[in-house]
């Protein structure tokens, strides 16, 4: 008898068409297999969540302890990224599955997963790395500098089969992400992705899927490039594309594989890749993605409305026993004085905050010019760094 496997993402509700993208890909390749989306947020009548394709988790459900404190906490991408090891352990729990795939939401599928399902056969845990060839390498190593800072494994893929030492796994990274899933690569923490780094070494069962058309993203286009046509006949290097991952991709710059600057060159778009970059597009639009992303965030503000600031996240991060008096860090009328407490917290981030900035001023004046000119006018001001 074939193992049930399960398929999962983590998003709040301004990606959801991203999310119903993904769900109608897997769908179309693995139709038996059941499909969740973990929401780190509120619904707040924006949507039928019974009306979706696919069974929806509130993050509230999940069973973390002090919740409200822990979603407070984090920003948006360290929350969607800190509930995943609770998030597995609650669907192993609850739902008749021997095996978990997560995906980012920001991926589309192409191909069953065939591969992934023969490794978990017998791996507790699957991964794929970020680079798994050098033979297309320019002598330049801006991917391997970004990989020690980021990780050696990809985590918009992870899969896992339901065992004692699987849920050994769960029981360690649940707790280093329960105050350790900062976005602070100076810090040597990246979100989730970086403490998998020692997994190999700490567990038994461990696979390393090297299979090119896994994973497939702006970071290994050099070493995968995308030829053929959608959707069965597109191949990464010389393998079939089992899935790509659309990461920083923004349907509102299509003329760019992703949405932001980054240190290195990308290849143009033209050809398989400009197709599949318009499909995914157009995809998005279907699912009212100029809807959707205008959702606001429910973690992201006070009950009054007063947006949160990075740095109230960051001082309850590092002093969590300091606010054990309020029993809900997000209401102001139950706690009159909560800001002025949470900027008092905040003001005592700075010299960390100014010590992170010194030692990076070599980088900031090569990457960000403009920035290291303010952070110098504000010492010759006096002036504290202005909050995120």
């Amino acid at each position: 008898m074939t193992a049930r496997t399960g398929f999962f993402t983590i998003a709040s509700k301004n990606y959801l068409s991203a999310v119903r993208v993904l769900m109608d890909s897997i769908r179309r390749c693995h139709p038996d297999s059941p499909r969740f989306l973990v929401l780190c947020d509120e619904v707040d009548g924006r949507f039928d969540a019974n009306a979706e394709p696919f069974g929806i988790v509130l993050s509230r459900d999940l069973g973390i302890p002090d919740f409200r404190r822990f979603a407070f906490q984090y920003t948006l991408i360290e929350f969607n990224t800190a509930v995943k090891a609770t998030a597995f352990r609650y669907l192993f729990r609850n739902h008749q599955v021997e095996r978990l795939i997560y995906l980012d939401p920001d991926i589309q599928i192409y191909r069953p997963l065939e591969e992934a399902f023969a490794e978990l056969e017998q791996a507790n845990l699957v991964l794929t790395p970020h680079k798994t060839d050098v033979s297309a390498d320019d002598g330049n190593t801006w991917l391997e500098r970004k990989i020690l800072r980021g990780g050696v494994y990809n985590l918009g893929f992870l899969g896992l089969r339901q065992s004692p030492e699987t849920q050994r796994f769960l029981a360690w990274w649940e707790k280093c992400l329960a105050t350790g899933c900062q976005l602070c690569p100076d810090r040597g923490l990246f979100v989730d992705q970086k403490w998998l780094d020692m997994v190999p070494a700490l567990f038994e069962g461990v696979r390393i899927l090297r299979h090119p058309g896994y994973n497939v993203a702006y970071w290994n286009l050099a070493q995968r490039p995308l030829t053929g046509a959608l959707p069965m006949g597109c191949h990464a290097a010389s393998a079939p594309l089992v899935f790509y991952h659309f990461s920083g991709y923004s349907p509102l710059k299509p003329d760019r594989i992703m949405s932001y600057e980054g240190e290195f060159a990308l290849p143009s778009i033209e050809g398989t890749l400009e197709s599949l970059l318009q499909d995914y597009r157009q995809r998005l639009m279907a699912h009212d993605y100029a809807v959707t992303h205008t959702w606001p965030y429910a973690y992201g503000v006070l009950s009054d409305g007063t947006p949160i600031r990075k740095s109230w996240r960051k001082a309850v991060l590092r002093h969590v026993e300091a606010w054990a008096d309020i029993p809900d860090l997000f209401d102001v009328d139950a706690t009159p004085d909560l800001v002025s407490r949470l900027n008092r917290a905040a003001r005592t981030l700075l010299p960390h905050e100014e010590e992170l900035w010194r030692l990076n001023y070599q980088r900031l004046a090569r990457v960000f010019p403009v920035n290291l000119l303010l952070w110098c006018r504000r010492r010759m001001l006096g002036l504290r760094k202005p909050d995120e």
